[in-house]
């Protein structure tokens, strides 16, 4: 992964052609890996979970992947999966502007410091409520849970998603 040293802005980060997959990040454009096969086979096997159970009405919300996620006016992320609630609908519109519900991300092997650390810092920093890392290769699943400003590891497993945001189970 490549990071910018100078200074960027929003400015910055639309001038990069739409599909690119950089985020922006306290002023810092960086580039994301590339993603695996396996990588988007877990991707889509979660998402086709999720889908199937917001449209049988089972959860409540809508369920995006690879969204430019707009936190503020210096960090914008590409999160692999967000999960927004009905009572946060005010926040989609183009893209997202604002915190989400849920957000997963699926880690490579050159983005896990970004993932763990940076990702897990500034998701936590900004209020998301749950938040999911997961490893294409043996489908661990680690979740963590905002409690008092905190992030405290509500759950961990293999191949089952457990959020109480979605109030659902997730097995992929």
């Amino acid at each position: 992964m490549e990071t910018t040293s100078e200074y960027k802005t929003i400015e910055d980060f639309k001038k990069y052609p739409e599909g690119t997959t950089v985020e922006l990040i306290d002023g810092k454009i960086i580039e994301l890996p590339r993603r695996l096969i396996i990588h988007q086979d877990v991707l889509s096997d979660i998402a086709i979970n999720i889908w199937n159970k917001i449209k049988s009405n089972l959860i409540k919300g809508k369920l995006i992947n690879w969204v430019d996620v707009y936190l503020d006016e210096k960090t914008i992320v590409q999160p692999d999966l967000i999960y927004v609630s009905h009572e946060n609908f005010n926040i989609l519109h183009d893209y997202v502007f604002g915190v989400t519900d849920m957000l997963i991300e699926i880690i490579s092997p050159t983005g896990m410091a970004h993932d763990f650390i940076t990702k897990y810092n500034l998701y936590k920093e900004y209020g998301v409520k749950e938040y999911f890392i997961i490893n294409p290769d043996d489908k661990l699943v680690i979740c963590y849970r905002l409690q008092n400003n905190v992030y405290k590891e509500a759950y961990r497993g293999d191949g089952i998603l457990k959020s109480e945001e979605m109030n659902a189970e997730i097995e992929f």
